[in-house]
């Protein structure tokens, strides 16, 4: 059975069905190791497999040449891990092992129709196109395409959005669906919205439905108008607040700039959906900085409101960040754009890693936290962890 399975990954190597591919129940000696995914990768246009050994608190990726990578593979398969999938466009393949160390085989419908993105080479940045019909009625061009010049900070900004992304989406499950489905929380005058439905449907071809929930009825039925006026049947507008919103059977919640705990209430929502991608640009972190009670050595930091106002921001956004690994997500906090477009750049990003279990771990850190700035809770905690 083991040889059956390892020919079939090499088939679906060469015919170019090949999906993903992994090993699992590991029975090894390498302390927290747990499983190795397989990918193929394209590097100056080499086609390689890439591995991933995904650890308890870590990952670490190596690439090898086709041969080789499926040399490991077979040194490894039936000796130190008893399981293994194999995801392909034209089948799904799972090998199985007994408490007597016999394998079985089982074959499924393809989970995935479309090749994932191969290539590791940087490719250049799709940017939206000024000459877009929605940007000339949003304001932000003229009727000709030309970027007007008091909005050339917020078309930055929407070209770096998508671009951010663009590289987090290619990382999802999603991305190889044949339709998704994408909510936006507070999506205010849709500007970035209404970029995100154009670049998904019609810059990758993705059969897409998005939803913005917004809580000003003029503004939703603005964005729906406009919707209509470009031809954009599936990008719908709801009367909601972000607490009330329905994320059901939502792949991606985008979140940007929704006020203090509006933000935590998105990131209830999406975690209750399990959501496989949100982005956050969270703002106005107030209800963290009214709890904060810093012991004495710490009480000179909080002496200027400025300092309390940016120590609150980072420890709103670090607790957030947590909470979203504690339920197996991968966080990244960068800088959306720079500060002198807006002052509210910080973004948060979190992909599921469906590999991963509920990590108590971060419990420890969070309370070590609150502990230590004298914080009772952050809203979110009340939430999740009740």
């Amino acid at each position: 059975m083991i040889k059956e399975y390892l020919a079939q990954v090499e088939k679906s190597i060469k015919e170019d069905t090949f999906v993903k591919s992994g090993l699992g129940r590991y029975r090894g000696r390498e302390k927290g190791l747990q499983k190795i995914a397989f990918r193929l990768v394209e590097i100056s246009n080499e086609r390689m497999l890439s591995l991933t050994y995904r650890f308890e608190t870590k990952d670490f990726t190596k690439n090898f040449s086709i041969k080789d990578g499926l040399a490991v593979m077979k040194d490894n398969l039936g000796k130190d891990f008893m399981s293994a999938f194999l995801h392909s466009i034209h089948n799904d393949f799972d090998l199985l092992s007994n408490r007597r160390g016999q394998f079985k085989i089982t074959y499924n419908k393809p989970s995935y129709t479309k090749i994932p993105p191969r290539t590791h080479d940087k490719q250049k940045v799709r940017v939206v196109e000024s000459k877009n019909d929605y940007l000339y009625h949003l304001g932000i061009c003229t009727k000709e395409g030309k970027v007007k010049a008091d909005k050339q900070a917020k078309f930055r900004q929407i070209n770096k959005f998508i671009e951010i992304f663009e590289a987090q989406f290619k990382n999802t499950d999603a991305y190889l669906k044949d339709d998704i489905k994408i909510v936006d929380m507070g999506s205010g005058k849709s500007y970035l919205t209404f970029a995100l439905y154009d670049y998904i449907v019609n810059k990758t071809k993705t059969p897409c439905k998005i939803v913005g929930v917004e809580q000003r009825e003029e503004l939703v039925e603005f964005s729906n108008d406009l919707a209509k006026k470009c031809g954009f049947t599936r990008l719908v507008f709801e009367h909601s607040s972000i607490d009330e919103a329905n994320l059901n059977g939502a792949d991606i919640m985008v979140a940007l700039h929704a006020c203090d705990t509006a933000t935590d209430d998105a990131i209830l929502n999406a975690l209750e959906a399990k959501v496989e991608l949100m982005i956050l640009a969270p703002c106005c972190q107030h209800y963290v900085r009214n709890k904060i009670n810093p012991p004495e050595n710490l009480v000179p930091v909080f002496k200027n409101g400025i300092h309390k106002e940016q120590l609150s921001v980072l420890l709103t956004d670090t607790l957030r960040s947590l909470t979203l690994e504690a339920f197996a997500y991968k966080t990244k906090v960068f800088e959306f754009i720079s500060s002198e477009h807006t002052a509210k750049n910080i973004m948060i990003t979190a992909c599921l890693n469906k590999n991963l279990k509920f990590n108590h771990g971060k419990i420890e850190e969070i309370n070590s936290i609150k502990s230590q700035f004298g914080i009772p809770d952050y809203y979110l905690d009340n939430q999740v962890f009740e």
